[in-house]
């Protein structure tokens, strides 16, 4: 009898501990719609490696659209994220936004370097903390927009390290391929005459562009040729 009492008893434990620490029912939330009344269509997306913030490029419309996944699951656009040229913070010369490459030093160093973690100089380096890509906007209410590559609570390896800084610089180059290419000036039409064409920069020039950002090292030669390939399409 007491051998059955003690077997209820495991057995009724045993339940309520099941019931308590049961994993909830996860449930599953589509992507943005990054689609809006504006006619935003994505050519090129990217999201970070910690699934919280993503970026969107509208070539065709110049339109940049700054994803932000929330913690309650649902994902979208943050307000005072999306924003094109019509609104002072699309792609060209004038833009509104700069961003750059940040790498994050952990122990002693704490500090964030811009653009390459060369300036440590000759400090010695015990851990890469993280690698983002960072956009900085004026007059919106995400001032700050960071796209993490790498997010490491330990030493990450020289692997991880490099495939991050690489791919934070490509899309950095495709930031800046896009913002020139944003400011080239709508195709004239036939009333402006033959004056307008003038001012309008040729493919020689976006192409001279492009192997300047080669040749300084935001773009690789493989990077370069993919944007070379779209430019002349």
């Amino acid at each position: 009898m007491g051998f059955m009492i003690g077997v209820l008893v495991f057995v009724f434990i045993c339940t309520v501990v099941h019931l308590m620490y049961r994993p909830e029912r996860t449930e599953v939330v589509p992507g943005p719609n990054l689609e809006s009344a504006d006619g935003f269509v994505a050519t090129q997306q990217v999201d970070g490696c910690d699934g919280v913030t993503g970026i969107a490029i509208d070539e065709a419309h110049k339109k940049l659209r700054l994803i932000s996944y929330h913690r309650a699951g649902a994902a979208g656009i943050d307000q005072g994220g999306a924003f094109g040229a019509e609104e002072g913070h699309g792609f060209g010369p004038d833009r509104d936004w700069v961003h750059s490459v940040d790498v994050g030093y952990g122990d002693i160093l704490s500090a964030e370097v811009l653009d390459d973690f060369a300036l440590a100089g000759d400090r010695i380096v015990l851990a890469i903390m993280r690698v983002q890509l960072r956009i900085s906007l004026k007059n919106t209410s995400i001032p700050t927009h960071s796209l993490v590559f790498l997010e490491s609570t330990f030493h990450a390896n020289r692997a991880s390290y490099e495939a991050a800084l690489h791919k934070a610089r490509h899309w950095l180059g495709v930031l800046e391929a896009a913002a020139h290419e944003g400011g080239r000036p709508d195709a004239p039409s036939p009333a402006d005459g033959a004056s307008a064409p003038s001012s309008v920069p040729s493919v020689s020039d976006e192409l001279r562009k492009l192997a300047q950002l080669r040749n300084e090292g935001v773009l690789t030669e493989q990077e370069f040729q993919q944007q070379k390939a779209r430019l002349l399409a």
